[in-house]
């Protein structure tokens, strides 16, 4: 999940991002901070390092094709132990060691997710597992206080239209909801 930044700000809007940013951290099983290495370390750089102390972090130090005013000692005095990579999108340099630093974070001993366990990496599909299983916990409710199976069969549809989220089954309203959600639109 791309995030927005975590700064000090009285606008409503932002401080909405800047509250689901915080919420994302903390229901991450792992994090990749993004640092300007062309810039010093600034405080939105320190507030966001506070918030990921207790998750597994790699550090990632953006536009190595510039000229560095930040190091990897830098990042490391901030956030500890954690992986260093530097990286550049206009160039490619480190996206491979990036990936591999991700694939440990994920692949980790450590991690989580058990042999029996699904990962989901996507919000999306997260979410709409959250809400199969709260359709399917109403139908187990109300299957067990006897309620008419018509009340039932609707708990179960809500499950299945969840799940079909996820499986790619999607209706011009999902295709909407997400427009809406994940794209900026201007007038």
């Amino acid at each position: 999940m791309d995030t927005a930044g975590v700064r000090a700000t009285t606008d409503v809007v932002e401080t909405l991002g800047i509250e689901r940013t915080q919420a994302a951290i903390a229901d991450a099983e792992g994090v990749v901070m993004v640092f300007d290495r062309s810039t010093e370390l600034g405080n939105e750089d320190r507030m966001v390092a506070q918030l990921v102390g207790h998750v597994p972090t790699i550090g990632a130090l953006a536009k190595a094709d510039l000229p560095a005013r930040l190091g990897r000692d830098d990042v490391a005095s901030l956030l500890g132990s954690v992986p260093i990579v530097e990286v550049s999108a206009r160039t490619g340099v480190g996206l491979a060691e990036l990936g591999e630093a991700l694939a440990s974070l994920l692949l980790a001993p450590t991690a989580a997710v058990g042999d029996e366990e699904v990962a989901i990496f996507r919000v999306r599909h997260r979410d709409a597992a959250r809400q199969a299983i709260e359709d399917l916990d109403r139908a187990d409710r109300a299957l067990r206080d006897r309620a008419p199976i018509d009340l039932v069969a609707d708990d179960l549809a809500a499950a299945a239209s969840a799940l079909a989220g996820i499986t790619g089954e999607v209706s011009s309203e999902d295709v909407l909801d997400r427009v809406f959600a994940e794209f900026c639109i201007g007038k």
